[in-house]
């Protein structure tokens, strides 16, 4: 439909940090505060930060649901059109 939503890859899953988040190699930089969505459009983290170098940059994400682990590997996406942030 026009004007819908679409997702955008931002990245892969790299694994988890010993403070409970998330690290994501980054292939499109998202916002700080961004909403990561996984393949299928569920939302499943928050961006906290982006670090690393310009040529490798790494986003620090948190799990929206505590009981639901990001995967090594897995893609992210943000949501870019109508409606999306």
């Amino acid at each position: 439909m026009p004007g819908e939503a679409k997702l955008v890859d931002v990245g892969e899953v790299d694994g988890p940090t010993a403070q409970r988040k998330y690290l994501v190699r980054l292939i499109k930089v998202p916002r700080i505060g961004d909403r990561l969505y996984d393949s299928t459009g569920n939302q499943v983290a928050l961006v906290r930060d982006v670090i690393g170098s310009v040529k490798r940059p790494v986003a620090v994400v948190e799990a929206l649901n505590k009981s639901y682990a990001l995967k090594g590997t897995m893609r992210l996406f943000i949501q870019k059109g109508r409606g999306a942030r």
